[in-house]
């Protein structure tokens, strides 16, 4: 690599924490952007938002089980084996429905994801 001109500072690489942080915005803004809306009486949402993070599990080598407990409500499961099998169980939840009249759909703003759904309202 050769050197830069005089004054010019070298381009700095990014690091894996500033990768990680970038992959996390991305994956948070794809799933605000997809219409989880919950209006209740059994018009649920939420599969399209699961098959899109059963897709970034498969992406992850894991194998994710969707489940769905009425039609268009579904889950999605998957494990990571641990590397002590007398340790407990860790278990990670979220939920992908947003109330009606709630923006889901508010993109990426400096590198913070924001939308009704992702943020404590006040």
């Amino acid at each position: 690599m050769s050197e830069p001109p005089p004054g010019v500072q070298p381009r700095r690489q990014a690091g894996p924490d500033e990768i990680a942080d970038a992959e996390v915005v991305t994956l948070t803004s794809d799933l605000i952007r997809i219409d989880t809306t919950n209006r209740g009486g059994g018009d649920g949402r939420e599969r399209p938002a699961a098959e899109y993070v059963a897709g970034r599990l498969s992406e992850a080598s894991l194998e994710p089980v969707l489940l769905e407990s009425a039609p268009g409500r579904a889950n999605v499961v998957a494990r990571i084996a641990g590397t002590d099998p007398g340790a407990a169980a860790l278990l990670v939840h979220g939920h992908r429905d947003a109330p009606p009249g709630r923006s889901t759909r508010s993109p990426a703003r400096c590198g913070t994801a924001w939308c009704g759904g992702a943020a404590p309202s006040t």
